[in-house]
């Protein structure tokens, strides 16, 4: 008998994938800290260099308490100070891919494994906490999501899609739900 799906599963992040450096801001945050962690030793002498510290302190912190987790309603990510989250109905899978991110200033340029969330129109979501954990956790916590979601994500694979009608004339692609899946599908 198989086991049953587990209620919630969440990425297991790595010290190093709380440490993360990402760009300009991260390297600065960690030269903020460094600095400020030898005045405070050193007895305060110019505010303005706490200031400086205590938000580098609260970056570094936000950055460490990021988190990647599903359960019955959807994926649930926190990259820095954003939340996100995408319900199965709108996911068409999830995978690990090599991203380089380079949208905006202050970002990491390097390539790195990152889980990345695809819609069913094709758009992707790179899910940033997951930047610098092993393939291994990425792809146990895959394995979870794929027994918690209820929506099948092979059958966007197979080309099996479900298609759904706006209310402006467009068709937009969905899973279809394994509880409506006929047998031998």
């Amino acid at each position: 008998m198989p086991d049953p799906a587990p209620p919630t599963a969440e990425l297991r992040r790595t010290t190093l994938a709380r440490l993360r450096t990402s760009g300009v801001v991260g390297v600065m945050s960690w030269v903020f800290v460094v600095l400020g962690a030898v005045e405070i030793v050193q007895g305060p002498k110019d505010g303005f260099l706490v200031a400086v510290f205590a938000a580098a302190l609260v970056w570094r912190i936000a950055i460490a308490t990021e988190y990647v987790r599903c359960d019955a309603d959807g994926l649930a990510w926190r990259s820095v100070f954003l939340s996100h989250h995408v319900h199965w109905e709108q996911v068409a899978a999830v995978e690990t891919a090599v991203v380089h991110n380079d949208r905006w200033w202050g970002r990491m340029r390097l390539p790195a494994a990152s889980l990345v969330v695809v819609l069913p129109n094709g758009v992707q979501l790179t899910i940033s906490p997951s930047i610098w954990c092993s393939i291994m956790d990425h792809a146990e916590f895959i394995a979870a999501a794929r027994l918690i979601s209820p929506v099948d994500w092979a059958d966007v694979e197979d080309g099996t899609v479900a298609v759904v009608r706006t209310g402006r004339g467009r068709r937009v692609g969905r899973p279809i739900p394994r509880r409506r899946r006929r047998a031998g599908a």
